[in-house]
């Protein structure tokens, strides 16, 4: 009788260390999860605030577009180059704005697969941790 009750102790502090094992991995993965999910919106958030930026630099130049084209219309001479130069900034803005969405949407991506490929594998440990 003594050898079954130490055989049955012993498997249930390994059954224990098992779950305890398990549980640790799930709570590994649930943080990792969360991490990634974070890293996700902080780069949602970076690529709003980055384009807001640049809107409002657009908007800027705009302004300035706007008063050279005043100036030209009541024959008050302009600074020589201005409008050019302005207009290369504009372009240069807009082409900034599509390189920023760009390497965001990339970001995400990867952050997505990444997120895809953690839940799969969060997955898969819960369903073994139900059929021990």
């Amino acid at each position: 009788m003594d050898r079954e009750q130490k055989r049955l102790e012993n498997g249930l502090k390994s059954f224990n260390e098992i779950n305890f094992y398990f549980d640790k991995k799930l709570k590994v993965y649930r943080d990792l999860i969360l991490d990634v999910l974070s890293k996700i919106n902080i780069r949602k958030k970076l690529e709003e605030n980055s384009l807001q930026k640049l809107e409002q630099l657009q908007s800027a130049i705009n302004t300035q577009l706007f008063r050279i084209e005043f100036w030209s219309n009541h024959n008050i001479p302009e600074p020589v180059g201005l409008r050019n130069t302005l207009e290369r900034e504009f372009v240069s803005v807009e082409k900034t704005k599509i390189k920023v969405k760009e390497n965001s949407q990339k970001d995400i991506a990867i952050l997505e697969r990444e997120l895809r490929e953690l839940l799969k594998e969060y997955h898969d440990l819960k369903i073994s941790l139900n059929i021990i």
